[in-house]
């Protein structure tokens, strides 16, 4: 799929350079405190975290946000992302580190032993390649026997939530949504429009994934999934979902700065196939 330039993403991503380019401190303070997803993978993924890890793979690493929460369960980490500039600001971020290396590459063709790792990582990253077996393939080669996979996925069951049905039924509220969004209002059918809504704005190659599908697609590459959960809540998700789908987005991520005490405060229980943005597996590779 050709990617888009998204306004909002470039928003943010034009404020990330700028704070790097001061201090790689001032971007680790907006990443720890105002990176709301991130904040919400981590409150969630710790409980599939049980034990402790010797080596570990981050698939996807980008610039690291998911990569220091894994050094608390981690002994090494191999970072490894399709793109050089990511591991570049992830180097001057977190280099220093014995602890981490560093590689460049194509997550359908990773360049490792086989039985390598004893847990490969990878945060929404799947629906973003087309060979998405191939690269669950690749995991499994490179997984040691027992050896653990924690993977994190958009859900595609997850259903609009009143905010998106209000103005996809009600033409006459449709003022209050991100000018950017009318394609989304062309679609004759709420689920069309969501799949059109993922692959634009998310840059998704699909919409997502259902857990049941994964299930049973994990076990042809002999990962049996041990544990999952769907998160966010229902009231977290249509919050996510009323910043980033109103005008306020217009103001993205400025909104999400703003907006950030909220996901704080509410209670952080977990979700289920309806309400959820995303769901995170437990998989272990057959002995």
């Amino acid at each position: 799929m050709e990617e888009t330039i998204i306004p909002a993403k470039a928003r943010l991503e034009k404020i990330e350079s700028f704070l790097f380019s001061l201090s790689p401190n001032f971007f680790d303070v907006i990443d720890k405190f105002f990176n709301i997803p991130r904040i919400l993978d981590k409150c969630y993924l710790k409980r599939l975290l049980k034990k402790k890890y010797w080596h570990a793979l981050d698939i996807g690493a980008g610039k690291g946000s998911m990569t220091k929460f894994l050094m608390r369960y981690v002994d090494k980490i191999t970072c490894f992302d399709k793109e050089a500039k990511e591991l570049s600001i992830l180097k001057k971020r977190l280099g220093k580190n014995k602890r981490l290396s560093f590689v460049k590459g194509d997550a359908g063709k990773l360049p490792f032993e086989s039985n390598f790792f004893d847990l490969i990582f990878s945060n929404c990253v799947l629906e973003h390649i087309k060979d998405d077996e191939g690269v669950l393939a690749e995991i499994s080669r490179c997984l040691k026997p027992g050896g653990k996979l924690i993977m994190t996925f958009p859900n595609k069951q997850m259903q609009a939530g009143w905010f998106k049905t209000l103005l996809f039924n009600k033409p006459w509220f449709r003022f209050l949504a991100d000018p950017t969004m009318k394609k989304y209002f062309s679609f004759l059918n709420l689920m069309k429009a969501e799949e059109w809504y993922a692959c634009y704005r998310w840059q998704h190659v699909r919409r997502g994934y259902a857990l049941g599908e994964m299930k049973k697609c994990l076990i042809k590459y002999g990962l049996g999934v041990c544990d999952s959960i769907y998160y966010p809540s229902k009231t977290l998700s249509e919050l996510w979902e009323m910043i980033t789908f109103s005008r306020a987005n217009q103001l993205f991520p400025y909104i999400l700065f703003a907006s950030a005490p909220l996901f704080y405060l509410f209670p952080k229980n977990g979700g289920n196939a309806s309400s959820s943005l995303e769901f995170g597996i437990l998989a272990q590779k057959e002995p």
